[in-house]
Order: C-alpha cells, then structure tokens, then sequence
C-alpha cells in the first residue's frame, strides 16, 4: 500500500506533481473508458450502494463512496454517508484525494491529511472535515475511471486487515465492471452480426430477381424476347454477388467482425457495365431506359464484389424511386495520373431525370434503418441500401456525395482513390 507519506518526493515539486495529475485526468483513453462504463451521470444501484454501506459498517468510517472521476469533476456513483448538498448533487469540482489514485496501482492511504502539504491543500479538508483517506482505483478498459474510497473526520491507522476490507470490496466492484464491460462486447458484437445478416439478406434481393427472370426468359427464349447468352450472363453475375455475400457472411461468422476487403485492379468502366447489365433486366420491368453513359477507361483497386453492390444499390435506389419512364445513367469519369490509362482519382455516378430528393432529407439519407415518407409508404426497404454504400465506399478510402436538384433529378457520386500495384 502507498500511505501519505511518499506522496510528495524531494524531487516532485507541487506543479509538477498537478501537472501529472491533470495529464491523467485528461487522457482521451481514460476520458473514454469512463463514457463507455456509462457510470457517468446514471442514477443510484443497489450493487454499489451496498458496498459503500458495507465498506462504511465493515470500517468504521462515517462515510464510503465510489466516485467516477471525468475531467473536470467527480460524480459519485454511489455514496454512504453524505449530507446536505453533496448528497442532492453527487458530484464534486476542483482537487480530490481521488485524483491521486491515478499515478497508483496499490491502494492510497492517507492517516492524517495534514501532515502532507499536498494533501492537507485538498479543498475537502477544509469544506467536509476529511482527517484520513483510504481509496482503491477501479479501472475499465485498463484505465483508472474512479475508486472505492472510505474517509474519516478524525486522523486514523488505517491497519492492514482495514486496508484489504477496502481492498476486497473494490474487487467485487471491479468484477462487476469487468462482467458490465464483457456483457457490452457481448452485445456490440450481436449487433455487428445481426447488421451483417440484415445487410446481406438486403443484398441479395436484386440477384435473385435477375435470377428468377432470368429463369422465366430463358423459359421464353424460344420467343424470341432475349438472347438466351446475355441472360445466362446476368444471371452468372447475380450468381457470382450472391456467393460473395455468402463468403462474407461465414467469414464475419468465423471472426467476429466483418471480413477484409478483397482488392483487386479491375477496369471502371467493366465495373459499371456489369452493374448495368445486371440491373437492366429489373429497370426494364419498372420501364425505365437504364443504360450507361461516358465511360473514361481507368484502372482501380477495389473489392470488386462490394462496389458491385454499391452500384446495384444506387441503381436499385432510382429505379425504385424514379415514376416510369425515367432515365438512369453510370457513368465513370476522372482525372489522369502519372501513367497512361490509370488516375489520380476517379468517380461513378449513378444519374436519373426523377423527382429529386427533399432537401430535408438529406441530413439523414445515409442513416441506417431511416426511410422517409415515400419509403415508409411503399414497405419494401429497410432504409438500409444508402447506409450499405457509405460504409463499404469508405471502406475503400473514398467517399458518396449526393449530388440533386429537386425536379431536376438525383446523381450519387462515389468518389474513389486510384491505387497503383
């Protein structure tokens, strides 16, 4: 245990000793442990208040408390013992015995708060009466986010089986942040997979509808409606996104988290076709005229089957929202690099003469699950296609931006960066 006395060394002078003090309160990695325990500003639970009720009967102090130290105050999770306004309030500013359970990994114990000059300047001394401190840190993530502190009004040995009450009481405490903090894992990761499933099951509508018409024309073929070739190729590039989703399905199963990009160096141009050729079938139904339009050829690094998803997505998007007739263009353009046939940048744009999009909705367009109220009205999304694009283009180190004039129709651009290798 470390007790009053080597808290102010002949080489630690009070501003330097403050200004470790405060370099500790301030760490964005603590700041941050203490936001995700959520301990924060929460109102009272019996699991602290019993041990701070336990703690203050097992010692024999008149108060106990666990305080959760932010940067500029300390809120008290649960105390035993406070009166008046601390006890309204939970929470106190300015310097506390608390702050010095940061440099320490052992307990901190104070027998008389004035014999140490440092410890005898803490504002609580004089305000609250505070003779004899004895606090243990309790960390998350690592870090010290608060401790479990007993104070007396009068100066007191704090003797060795005192001090590992103390200590064993902050073990229940910190076993019970640890279980807090694994639950939230347990429950992040759910989430990341039930989105993964949800994304996945979104993706898969367009490629098999381009599977199940490709099966009602190939059945029509002899009518003469379409080639059976340029169906059989649409359907192997529904085939083709459909295996990929799946592989990434079992490799998100397999991790625990979403599965790497695979990058390859393909043409643009070639990549916008194949979303083109893909869609055309599900456009023509809808009668819309979906057709590409300029095309510069440039070589880019991507994960081929996520930026065919990205463009089905936009292109599902306008031929959902578009009225009949409507005209939607891909398009690839951009400016040249270093080397013949490869680019500093490039963009896709996904392009139609429709309606446009409300500008009130644009702050929440790439929300995941937010529908507006045409979306809402039809029930056949899950406002999720938009969200899909952003996270997999960023991905990729680029961007979407949306590009509309309301009655002049819409044009997404996915902006992304040319790669050499």
């Amino acid at each position: 245990m470390s007790r009053s006395e080597p808290a102010l060394s002949a080489d630690v002078e009070p501003a330097a000793l403050t200004a470790r003090i405060q370099a500790a309160l301030n760490d964005a990695r603590r700041l941050q442990a203490v936001h995700d325990s959520r301990l924060l500003d929460s109102p009272p639970e019996a699991v602290f208040d019993s041990l701070t009720a336990l703690a203050a009967s097992l010692l024999g102090v008149p108060a106990a408390f666990v305080s959760v130290m932010a940067a500029d105050r300390d809120f008290y999770k649960s105390q035993h013992g406070f009166c008046g306004e601390l006890a309204e309030t939970r929470e106190l500013s300015g310097r506390t015995f608390c702050h010095h359970t940061l440099l320490r990994d052992a307990p901190l114990v104070i027998d008389d708060t004035l014999l140490d000059p440092v410890f005898a300047a803490v504002p609580t001394v004089r305000t609250l009466g505070v003779r004899a401190y004895a606090g243990v840190p309790l960390r998350r993530q690592g870090r010290v986010i608060g401790s479990l502190c007993a104070i007396d009004m009068k100066p007191r040995f704090w003797g060795a089986n005192e001090v590992e009450i103390l200590v064993q009481l902050a073990a229940s405490l910190q076993r019970e942040l640890d279980l807090r903090e694994a639950l939230e894992r347990t429950r992040v990761l759910a989430r990341e997979r039930e989105e993964l499933v949800a994304t996945v099951a979104h993706d898969l509508r367009a490629p098999l509808q381009v599977l199940s018409m490709g099966v009602q024309m190939i059945g029509r073929a002899g009518a003469g409606e379409e080639p059976p070739r340029r169906t059989l190729e649409r359907m192997r590039h529904s085939l083709d996104a459909m295996q990929r989703l799946a592989d990434e399905l079992v490799s998100a199963a397999r991790t625990g988290g979403a599965a790497s990009l695979r990058l390859e160096r393909l043409c643009a141009a070639q990549l916008a076709r194949d979303a083109v050729l893909m869609m055309q079938p599900i456009a023509e139904r809808r009668g819309h005229d979906l057709s590409v339009g300029t095309l510069e050829v440039m070589a880019v690094q991507v994960d081929y089957g996520r930026m065919l998803r990205v463009l089905t997505n936009l292109i599902g998007n306008a031929v959902k929202y578009c009225p009949e007739g409507s005209r939607i263009r891909v398009e690839v353009a951009g400016s040249p690099g270093r080397t013949a046939g490869d680019a500093a940048a490039l963009h896709i744009d996904v392009s139609d003469n429709g309606p446009g999009i409300d500008p009130a909705h644009r702050a929440r367009l790439f929300e995941r699950g937010w529908q507006g109220g045409e979306g809402q009205c039809r029930e056949d999304g899950a406002g999720l296609g938009l969200a899909i694009v952003r996270d997999i283009v960023e991905a990729h180190g680029g961007r979407v931006d949306l590009l509309d004039a309301p009655g002049r129709g819409t044009c997404v651009r996915v902006r992304l960066p040319v790669r050499g290798g």
